[in-house]
């Protein structure tokens, strides 16, 4: 006699975000605690997508304007107590950085004459892949460090991590705080340094919204998965 079955399948929260032209439907509760290459593994693994700076965007500012609803303070303790994973990766070189989007399959390494290569168009002084999933900001172009909100708006690395719509929302979740936002990276390589993405709002007792491209992957922290 076969053995007999017993499998539980609770449901799983599902929660749709909309702005504008954007929307998405991500996944409640988020994943983790854990590091960047867990995450990433754990989201693909459950058959999700992990999610971009521009969904980040859309998830965090949606939390703002629906205070009211359930879940929606989730996106923001999870910036306020621990680190926001964002599935953006970012190889910075003397001449700029390189922002690439993580669809979970590809590998995390990063080459730059392969990067390179897969730039067609030019817009803003952003150049962007044929499908845009690789951008490139040059170095003279990237603004790093505290700046206004309107300032992160208009900010091209953060444009390049976001797009324009993106760094829009941020600049206004940006507003949300004391301080002004502040946007991290690497300044001044010597060598191609390839480092992961994050939002957070730890970085200072009086809050403002940090904006990471220049994070390693050594931290734990959490992330969404994004219904494909």
């Amino acid at each position: 006699m076969d053995k007999a079955q017993f499998n539980v399948r609770e449901g799983r929260v599902e929660i749709d975000v909309a702005h504008e032209k954007d929307k998405l439907t991500y996944i409640h509760p988020a994943f983790g605690s854990n590091n960047y290459e867990n995450l990433r593994k754990q989201i693909t693994e459950d058959g999700l997508k992990p999610f971009n700076m521009k969904d980040a965007s859309l998830i965090v500012y949606s939390a703002f304007e629906n205070p009211e609803q359930k879940y929606a303070d989730e996106p923001k303790d999870i910036m306020r107590k621990s680190y926001f994973y964002v599935f953006n990766r970012n190889l910075w070189t003397p001449k700029g950085v390189y922002v690439a989007d993580d669809n979970g399959k590809e590998s995390l390494t990063l080459e730059q004459g392969k990067l390179e290569k897969q730039l067609a168009t030019e817009e803003n002084h952003i150049s962007y892949s044929k499908d845009k999933k690789i951008r490139f900001v040059p170095k003279e172009h990237i603004e790093l460090g505290e700046q206004t909100s309107l300032d992160l708006a208009k900010n091209k690395y953060v444009i390049a991590l976001a797009g324009e719509e993106g760094a829009e929302r941020l600049a206004r979740v940006s507003e949300k705080y004391s301080r002004k936002p502040y946007v991290f990276g690497l300044e001044n390589v010597s060598e191609p340094v390839q480092r992961v993405s994050g939002l957070g709002s730890l970085w200072d007792l009086d809050g403002r919204l940090g904006v990471d491209g220049g994070y390693s992957d050594g931290r734990n922290g959490r992330a969404f998965g994004v219904k494909k």
